[in-house]
């Protein structure tokens, strides 16, 4: 893509996804160089690059690797993942009925710290029962509260 290799994309989506309010997104595109305007002509291009890749023959494609890499690096340069504990709230309340971007607020935490959580906790629970034991019991007393 012109203007922004896919790492460098994943890296300027993070930052935007994290920044949440118009000025600090604006802040953002700035600091890489772009308006507005440009961001959205490249945000376009890319994804649509990453659907054609997904589109492919069922295999993981190099440049969805490259993306996923990317912004995985980009978000752990960004913070640490949300606590279980507040995962497991958001993830309670959701799973209780209520909206995600009202779970959140009620937690206090912005989106894109969920899906980093979301990331960062679903490997962790593959590999450790005793985790994934621990956020379920705590889901359920959310969903209690909710």
């Amino acid at each position: 893509m012109a203007g922004l290799t896919i790492e460098e994309y994943a890296g300027v989506l993070a930052e935007v996804c994290a920044a949440g309010d118009t000025g600090a997104r604006r802040d953002v595109l700035a600091r890489h160089g772009l308006d507005e305007a440009r961001w959205e002509a490249l945000d376009r291009e890319h994804q649509s690059a990453l659907s054609a890749a997904v589109d492919g023959d069922g295999g993981v494609s190099p440049v969805l690797e490259r993306f996923s890499t990317a912004f995985a690096e980009a978000q752990r340069r960004l913070g640490p993942p949300m606590s279980l504990e507040a995962f497991a709230e958001v993830t309670g309340l959701v799973r209780g009925g209520v909206e995600l971007l009202r779970a959140l607020a009620k937690v206090g935490a912005p989106l894109h710290a969920y899906v980093q959580g979301s990331a960062h906790w679903a490997g962790r629970m593959a590999r450790e029962p005793e985790t994934a034991a621990r956020f379920e019991a705590l889901v359920q007393a959310a969903r209690g509260r909710g």
